[in-house]
C-alpha cells in the first residue's frame, strides 16, 4: 500500500508500524513483469523496529532491469529442472526454486557458461519476520572458459529492521529489511578467489522484488589482487505484461538443414546472442548475429537442437533439425 509523503510522516509520528511477515507467496513474481532499477549515491539508514527510511531524494541513472521468465522457455531448463522461476538480467539468467518454507537460488548462466549449485543457496526461510535469522552453506562444481572450478560458500541472513520506506517512486509501509552476508570461495588450478557480498534488501509483500538494495562487494585472490565495490539500487517502476518475443518473430531456414542455416531476427532486434543446445542440454554453438546471420552447422552431429536467441533481456527459442 502506498501513501503520499505527507501522510507517510503523519503516520510515522502518531503510531508504530505493523511488524511485517514474509511468506512464500508474498515474493512470488508475476510472469512477464519487468522491474527497472536506478543506481546512484544513497545515504543508507540503519536497522531496527519502526524505522522510517527516507530515500525520497535519491537521484540515480537507469542501471539494470529484471524480467521474469518461465525456466522452461530458456535453453538451460534441463540443467535447472527444479527451478520454478527465472530472472533475466541483461542477458544473465538466474534460476530459483520457491517452496512453502524456503527460497533457494539454484545457479545461473552468463554467455553460455553454466554455474549450477549442486547444493543450492537458501536465500530466505518462510515465514520470515523481524529478528529471524539463519545460516546456510552451498556449493558448486562448474567450468568457466575451459577451467574447472570448485565453489564453496556460506550465507547468513537476518531480518534486521522493519518500518516505512520512501523513494522517488513512492512510499511503502510494512517494509521488512533483510541483511545478507554471502561468502564465495572459488578454487581451480589457476588459483583461489574469495568474494564477500554484504547486502541490505527492502521488501514489501506482493511486489515480487526488492524495492531498495544497497551494500558492498569485497574481492581478493591468491595473486594478491583486491577490490571493493559499493552498490545502491532503487526500484523506479514495474512494467507489467512484458511479453517475450514469439517464435514466429524469429525466422530460421532451411529447417531441417544439412549445413548452413540463416537466422533473421525480429523487427526491433538489432543483434542477438545465439546458442544451440543439444537434447542433453549441452552447448553446441554460441555466436553473435547482427539482424541476419548465417550459422555454419556442417560439423554438428545430425539430430534435434534447441536454438535460443537473446536480446536485451528477451529470449526466443525454437527447435531445429540438423540432417545428414
Amino acid at each position: 500500500m502506498k501513501y503520499t509523503t505527507t501522510l507517510f510522516f503523519v503516520l510515522a509520528a502518531v503510531c508504530g508500524f505493523a511488524q511485517p511477515v514474509l511468506n512464500s507467496g508474498d515474493l512470488s513474481p508475476q510472469w512477464d513483469q519487468q522491474y527497472n532499477f536506478s543506481s546512484g549515491f544513497l545515504n543508507a539508514g540503519g536497522g531496527g523496529a519502526d524505522v522510517v527510511w527516507n530515500y525520497s531524494t535519491f537521484s540515480g541513472s537507469p542501471a539494470v532491469s529484471y524480467v521474469t521468465v518461465y525456466p522452461q522457455w530458456t535453453a538451460y531448463s534441463k540443467a535447472f529442472s527444479g527451478a520454478d522461476y527465472c530472472w533475466s538480467v541483461d542477458g544473465v539468467l538466474l534460476y530459483h526454486n520457491v517452496t512453502s518454507d524456503r527460497w533457494d537460488y539454484m545457479g545461473g548462466v552468463q554467455d553460455g557458461e553454466v554455474i549450477h549449485y549442486g547444493d543450492p543457496e537458501t536465500m530466505l526461510h518462510f515465514p520470515f519476520t523481524y529478528g529471524d535469522s539463519f545460516t546456510d552453506s552451498f556449493s558448486s562444481a562448474y567450468s568457466f572458459q575451459g577451467i574447472a572450478y570448485e565453489r564453496v560458500g556460506e550465507i547468513s541472513v537476518e531480518a534486521d529492521g522493519y518500518g516505512a520506506l520512501s523513494t522517488p517512486s513512492g512510499t511503502y509501509t510494512d517494509v521488512l529489511r533483510i541483511a545478507m552476508v554471502e561468502t564465495f570461495t572459488d578454487s581451480s588450478a589457476v588459483g583461489t578467489s574469495t568474494l564477500e557480498i554484504i547486502t541490505y534488501n527492502y521488501y514489501q509483500a506482493g511486489i515480487g522484488q526488492y524495492i531498495v538494495s544497497h551494500g558492498i562487494i569485497n574481492y581478493s585472490d591468491s595473486s594478491g589482487e583486491t577490490f571493493t565495490f559499493p552498490f545502491n539500487y532503487v526500484l523506479t517502476d514495474v512494467v507489467a505484461d512484458v511479453k517475450e518475443q514469439t517464435t514466429s518473430d524469429l525466422r530460421v531456414y532451411p529447417n531441417p538443414t544439412s549445413g548452413t542455416m540463416t537466422v533473421e531476427l525480429p523487427e526491433h532486434w538489432t543483434s542477438a546472442k545465439v546458442f544451440l543446445m543439444d537434447m542433453a542440454g549441452r552447448m553446441s554453438l554460441q555466436t553473435q548475429v547482427d539482424k541476419t546471420g548465417v550459422l555454419q552447422l556442417n560439423d554438428l552431429t545430425p539430430g534435434r537442437y534447441t536454438l535460443v536467441a537473446q536480446f536485451e533481456g528477451q529470449t526466443i527459442s525454437t527447435q531445429i533439425i540438423k540432417s545428414w
